[in-house]
């Protein structure tokens, strides 16, 4: 249900900033500041927020976790 939710979430945040004129994101910083020790090879996704793509949010996912 999560994963459905933050799918909604990103399609709607896709729309609205095609919609409103998107910045080139290949001009986007793309480094990491500081990073922890990994268990497994990281992947990595970058949200950006805003119609200048100020707000960003680095995701990574290091390994696969299920919690019940």
């Amino acid at each position: 249900m999560l994963r459905v939710r933050l799918s909604l979430a990103l399609a709607a945040a896709c729309v609205t900033a095609s919609a409103a004129g998107a910045v080139d994101l290949s001009k986007i910083e793309r480094t990491i500041s500081k990073e922890p020790a990994y268990k497994n090879k990281p992947k990595y996704c970058l949200l950006a927020f805003g119609e200048q793509a100020k707000t960003r949010v680095w995701l990574v996912q290091d390994g696969d976790v299920r919690q019940r």
